[in-house]
């Protein structure tokens, strides 16, 4: 029998096997898995997959495939901005990174991204140094995620920031009750900003940073339907309680994450967007606005997926103290004005003649009124203190309750309203020459178009164009280019009393000192008040400035004050009309007078489609100019 000897060089092979740390074959284990689980994402292709894309932000643009997150703290390969693939693989072998420091390794940083890729690779998190991530884990349990709502806040065209309204969406915990969930916001961070020339133009170019934010829905309410004064509808939406929990793992991984911020594009209803489009991926939402992003239209958007289930309205703290003083008789209107002065006590509306419906309602009244004369710094906060806990000891004197719940009537919803763009097809005559004119106009409403789901009174126009063509001459004509005209006619009532203004700037046609006309810069506005009487209409008046620029007048220019009054109304959603009168002394500069007054008509046909019938008669240096035009207008 042969016997077997062992071979000192196999001997010290197995001795030196023994001498490798244990570390140091895990290392190479874990280096071999990470390379495996690479190997298999590349495979997979999940560098191509939109959801991929949707977690960073990423679209095409004229220079390529690029994300849309600013921060380099979102990505980490050095070319993660721009490279799919290369954030894909070093967030994957980040996962493994050691050391640990607690909630700040990239499995509790990118929980979002981490989750999918665990689903997709099927990762092994036992190989993995984080177990668990305490501080998304508290968050999770703290907040309950159950379903979500889109909140619009309508247009507040005082504020530049919220011309077009906003919109944010808010979490509804287990609880089930609004003022409880959580909003989440992606807003401009603009600092002590408050020049509105410098305001707006670093806004135009995205020098502000915009981040994501939750906060509780309450402090929203507040912000927005009491200090704005401003309408809110409620969406809620038909995403699951799975779909809630992973937007929100989204948005924890957006937390601290900066994005520059532009008014037009990249704004809050955009950035919005991407987190339903994650919590829903086969809903498309970001792939149609290369240019400019309109809150409103953004909800038209979400409308048309199917994910709106309902609309809820709630009133603004304006529009309920309206809608309590049309209830009130006018005693009771009298008596809550005097309270309100300090000329009577409260007790002489609890303890009054009045019918205890009555002495309710002022009291309600006083209630809403204190706290938006407050918002507004009519009063000081002591003032404020005082008279509003009067108002809460007096309504639990009182009783009955139910008898505060108040029937708001709703506008119109404002998704019902006509499209943001719109464009003209006319015919018209000036003098004795005939013409064909085309318009266009990006955004947004015109006081001339119907309200239905706008705000009654109000204009926001930009970059308005018209162009004509005059058959006599065989010439093209820039009629103009309305780069801004923005009016706020707001109605005043006995207790509200809001300021009307306008602002407009562009290029106009004007008639020189020779009869003919020629393209002018113009820069005007004006103040003033409004009243709302059911015949004929919203009437206001406002003090006008106005400065024109062209190389055809005297000096170069001329700059003037006037004056002009106006009526608009709306009769049963099929007509609308306004009639205007304008007159302005241009003393400086090239000294004349313009005196215009005009006839607006629009039919309505339906929400996007219209017809209108324009008169214009206008004196300028002695020469008379009429124009009468007939248009069809197409919302889109």
């Amino acid at each position: 029998m042969r016997k077997h000897v062992m071979s000192p060089l196999f001997f010290l092979a197995a001795l030196l096997s023994l001498c490798v740390p244990v570390s140091a074959a895990r290392a190479d284990d874990t280096v071999a898995y990470q390379n495996y689980l690479v190997d298999l994402a590349v495979k997979k292709r999940l560098h191509d997959e939109r959801y991929w894309h949707l977690l960073l932000h990423y679209k095409r643009g004229v220079f390529g495939l690029r994300s849309l997150v600013d921060d380099p703290k979102f990505f980490l390969a050095p070319n993660g901005k721009r490279d799919p693939r290369a954030e894909l693989e070093a967030t994957i072998r980040a996962f493994f990174q050691t050391p640990i420091i607690e909630d700040e390794h990239p499995v509790c940083k990118f929980v979002a991204r981490f989750t999918w890729l665990t689903e997709q690779l099927a990762i092994d998190e036992d190989r993995l140094p984080v177990k668990r991530c305490k501080k998304v884990d508290t968050m999770l349990a703290n907040m309950k995620p159950k379903s979500t709502t889109l909140i619009f806040p309508t247009s507040h065209i005082n504020s530049p920031a919220s011309m077009y309204g906003h919109t944010l969406l808010i979490v509804e915990t287990a609880t089930r009750s609004k003022l409880l969930a959580y909003a989440i916001n992606y807003s401009a961070v603009t600092g002590d900003e408050n020049f509105g020339p410098l305001y707006a133009l670093k806004g135009l170019f995205g020098f502000y940073p915009g981040y994501f934010s939750v906060l509780p829905y309450y402090s929203k309410i507040a912000e927005y339907s009491d200090f704005d004064f401003r309408d809110m509808w409620e969406y809620p939406l038909t995403l699951t309680e799975a779909e809630t929990r992973r937007m929100m793992l989204h948005v924890f991984e957006m937390d601290y994450i900066a994005s520059d911020y532009f008014f037009f594009d990249e704004n809050c209803s955009f950035k919005l967007l991407f987190l339903l489009e994650l919590a829903r991926p086969t809903v498309r939402l970001t792939d149609d606005y290369p240019f400019w992003t309109i809150p409103l239209d953004t909800i038209r958007a979400v409308h048309r997926t199917g994910l709106v289930d309902s609309a809820i309205y709630r009133p603004s703290q304006v529009n309920k103290i309206r809608h309590i003083a049309s209830l009130m008789s006018e005693d009771e209107r009298e008596l809550a004005e005097a309270v309100f002065a300090g000329k009577r006590p409260m007790d002489d509306i609890v303890k009054g003649p009045l019918p205890l419906e009555g002495r309710i309602r002022t009291v309600d009244f006083l209630s809403e009124y204190v706290q938006y004369k407050y918002s507004k710094d009519d009063i000081t906060k002591a003032e404020y203190s005082s008279l509003f806990i009067k108002t809460l000891r007096a309504r639990s004197e009182l009783g009955r309750p139910e008898l505060s719940e108040y029937s708001y009537v709703a506008p119109p919803e404002p998704t019902t309203g006509h499209e943001s763009d719109r464009v003209n097809l006319g015919v018209g005559v000036r003098g004795a020459e005939f013409f064909q004119e085309i318009r266009y106009r990006p955004s947004y409403h015109a006081l001339s178009d119907f309200d239905g789901g706008y705000v009654r009174g109000g204009q926001i126009v930009l970059g308005d164009v018209a162009v004509r063509y005059y058959d006599t001459r065989n010439i093209f004509v820039l009629q103009y280019l309305n780069a801004i005209d923005i009016q706020s006619i707001s109605a005043r009532d006995r207790f509200i009393t809001p300021i009307s203004w306008k602002v407009n700037t562009g290029l106009f046609q004007k008639v020189m000192s020779d009869g003919r006309d020629d393209l002018v810069f113009r820069l005007s506005g004006g103040a003033g008040a409004a009243w709302d009487i059911r015949v004929p209409g919203l009437i206001f008046f406002m003090a006008d400035l106005e400065a024109d620029a062209g190389y055809k007048l005297r000096y170069a220019y001329c700059a003037g004050v006037g004056a002009s009054v106006g009526v608009l109304n709306e009769v049963r959603g099929t007509w609308k009309y306004q009639l205007g009168l304008r007159y302005v002394y241009f003393g400086v500069g090239d000294v004349h007078g313009e005196f215009s007054a005009f006839l607006n008509q629009q039919f309505r046909i339906n929400a996007n489609n219209a017809v209108s019938l324009e008169l214009k008669h206008t004196i300028t240096f002695g020469y008379t100019d009429s124009v009468a035009g007939l248009s069809y207008n197409l919302f889109f």
